[in-house]
């Protein structure tokens, strides 16, 4: 929680005495939660990703607090799920064999040189430059993980929006009591990439 602080600027007096102890308290169960989940070495990729994405879901539902700021790493983490879930299962050998780093370097070439050929001022901004990348990318996918993909991309450019202001829902969470949403995946399951491309 300290640390927590320091990031945010505020001191222990700024923020409700229950948030301190509730927070402690979460600090306390991450061990068991990280002993229920051993070393992922020597699993397949599969594996692997299947374990990181169950101490996920494990990992936010533990964190269901009256503390606000527990919402956001509950949101963090049920995100993380979410797209794993999207990268893995019946996706996971369609993106294996998509050559994702081609396909991305090949969509942001695309992205770039459309924003300066129409004249327009290149817009930076990370959530609407993925999720346009991605859709460029959704159209030449040879298999059937565009769904998936898609939807897991977009959850992704949404987290990464997120955190990139993550002090401030943090403030908002610590000096007034305001927890950040629940993550959405009905959002996410509804999207159909067709409408996008």
């Amino acid at each position: 929680m300290k640390d927590l602080l320091a990031f945010v600027k505020m001191g222990s007096l700024d923020i409700d005495e229950n948030c301190i102890v509730e927070w402690r308290r979460y600090g306390d169960r991450l061990p068991v939660i990280q002993k229920n989940h051993p070393n992922i070495r020597n699993l397949s990729i599969s594996e692997g990703l299947d374990r990181i994405m169950d101490y996920f879901l494990e990992y936010s539902d533990k964190l269901d607090s009256s503390c606000a700021a527990l919402s956001i790493p509950r949101f963090i983490g049920k995100s993380a799920h979410y797209i794993l879930r999207n990268f893995i299962g019946d996706a996971y050998s369609c993106l294996l064999e998509a050559k994702l780093d081609v396909l991305y370097a090949g969509c942001s070439a695309e992205y770039e040189a459309e924003q300066i050929r129409y004249a327009q001022p290149s817009n930076r901004e990370v959530t609407y430059r993925m999720k346009a990348i991605v859709n460029c990318m959704v159209k030449r996918f040879s298999c059937g993980a565009s769904d998936n993909f898609f939807r897991g991309s977009y959850a992704g450019a949404d987290l990464i929006s997120f955190l990139v202001d993550i002090k401030h829902h943090y403030v908002n969470a610590l000096k007034y009591g305001v927890p950040y949403e629940e993550f959405n995946s009905t959002f996410y399951d509804g999207l159909d990439y067709h409408l996008y491309i």
